[in-house]
């Protein structure tokens, strides 16, 4: 992971907690000791796994792979690719793209930006449009991106933030209570 992924994470944990409210029984927004009981502790546990839970899946699995995919868009011949082993997240292929119109592009796939795989071979041609998640490779259409699997992993991720909006909707209810 990252230390730009590292850092939205914890920011987002601490706007989430801030704005719900749900760090200040910890006292880690307050100045006042924490006062929760092991139960309001677990229950704050509980809603921090909830909400990391889909927060990274939505991160890695939906803008990291899917956004990138659907915003990768490449027509043209592979003339030349370069595989780096030694990244900091692991091998890198850089592709070296000529259009139609002679001109030529690089494209680099890195591991966890998987618009592409990072196998293709010199010389085949390569078709991808923007806003599909298929491509064509040599004419031939290549649907390589386990939806399947995406759907069920969205799906736990959807029912994580519903579990998270039912544990924090008492809160914010005792919360708009004590203000009127």
């Amino acid at each position: 992971m990252s230390i730009t992924t590292t850092l939205i994470i914890t920011a987002a944990f601490l706007l989430i907690g801030y704005f719900t409210g749900t760090l200040r029984p910890t006292g880690l927004l307050s100045r006042t000791p924490s006062i929760s009981t092991g139960t309001q502790q677990r229950r704050l546990l509980q809603l921090w796994f909830l909400i990391a839970i889909p927060f990274m899946v939505f991160w890695t699995f939906g803008y990291l792979t899917i956004w990138q995919r659907l915003e990768a868009e490449l027509e043209g011949t592979i003339t030349a690719r370069q595989d780096v082993p030694n990244t900091p997240h692991g091998p890198t292929a850089i592709y070296e793209i000529q259009r139609s119109d002679g001109s030529l592009i690089q494209y680099t796939v890195a591991p966890g930006h998987e618009s592409l795989p990072a196998d293709m071979p010199v010389g085949a041609r390569i078709a991808k449009q923007k806003w599909q998640l298929s491509y064509r490779l040599n004419g031939e259409r290549v649907d390589d991106l386990p939806l399947v699997f995406l759907a069920i992993v969205f799906t736990i991720a959807g029912l994580c933030l519903i579990r998270a909006a039912i544990l924090i909707a008492p809160g914010w209810k005792r919360d708009i209570i004590k203000e009127t």
